[in-house]
């Protein structure tokens, strides 16, 4: 700090203020010079005070202000919009997640903060954990509206970041080959936008009303964060053209229906026997090929002679 008047000894200095606070370690260089240790806070345009040993003080003067908040991550970074009892719950609430809010300059206290919004939402309910470290528990109710993590100071300062990420319905795009053997057992690559970023995030993975067998990531794909997630999983036995192949979140929400999948045609090679008297004789068939299906109900009828 530089002035005048500071005094010649270092006795002379009884103490140095910024805002409310008194600095630390105070040294005097000089009359006109001295160091201090700021005391840790916020805030913008603070006073200075340096008062002598007789008691007179130096006019406060708005002469420092200290850096504001940075938020550089949230954990978790993404989150799913829910499913209530009606549908889909515009109104949702975190239901005991707790977000953490990592950055630096939160202050020294509860009351260094003013406001939080996750998601274009305000948190109502959050703690101040530590100056680099804020945890929130719960929002007003409402669905969320953008990335970003905001932090506002008690001092007006405002921190801003595009950290966060939401999911709202599911949607898959493209099954890969989308057909296989009656037998089921090949490999079926899907495509998901807004199905999260980890196969935990997938609950449910169907080819029509049967589950997809073993789905997991595919670890070959180029995916960076925020593209579609690509998964692999196993064909289940089945018949059917123009399947359904929906995904469910963990937030509750499945895909719209689709066609993308669709099993062989059922394909006759023989008939035995193929000649019949004609009558009212009855006749037991034998039909040879392939595609028919794994179980008697996978036939819906046999037809021969139209």
């Amino acid at each position: 700090m530089v002035g005048s008047g500071f005094g010649r000894n270092q006795t002379d200095v009884a103490s140095v203020s910024i805002g409310t606070l008194q600095c630390t370690d105070v040294i005097l260089l000089s009359d006109s010079v001295l160091e201090c240790t700021a005391p840790a806070q916020i805030g913008l345009g603070l006073d200075i005070v340096v008062r002598n040993r007789l008691g007179t003080a130096s006019p406060s003067r708005p002469l420092i202000s200290y850096e504001g908040a940075v938020v550089t991550r949230i954990s978790p970074r993404y989150e799913f919009q829910h499913v209530g009892s009606s549908g889909l719950r515009r109104t949702h609430k975190y239901n005991g997640t707790e977000f953490r809010i990592t950055g630096t300059g939160f202050g020294q206290g509860q009351s260094s903060v003013r406001f939080i919004s996750i998601g274009g939402i305000e948190c109502t309910r959050w703690t101040w954990v530590s100056p680099q470290q804020i945890s929130c528990r719960e929002t007003a109710s409402s669905a969320w509206q953008s990335r970003s993590v905001v932090v506002e100071l008690a001092s007006s300062q405002v921190a801003t970041a595009t950290v966060f990420r939401y999911f709202g319905q599911p949607r898959v795009t493209l099954v890969a080959p989308g057909t296989d053997s009656v037998l089921g057992g090949g490999e079926q690559s899907i495509t998901c936008t807004g199905c999260g970023e980890a196969i935990a995030d997938i609950v449910g993975l169907h080819i029509g009303a049967k589950p997809c067998l073993f789905p997991r990531l595919n670890e070959l794909s180029d995916r960076v964060e925020g593209d579609p997630l690509y998964v692999l999983c196993e064909t289940p036995p089945g018949v059917g053209k123009s399947l359904s192949v929906s995904m469910t979140t963990r937030g509750g929400l499945s895909s719209p229906q689709n066609s993308m999948f669709t099993y062989p045609v059922p394909t006759v090679t023989s008939v035995h026997p193929t000649a019949v008297l004609s009558g009212a004789v009855t006749y037991n068939f034998t039909v040879n090929g392939s595609e028919f299906g794994t179980v008697a109900s996978d036939i819906d009828y046999v037809e021969i002679g139209g």
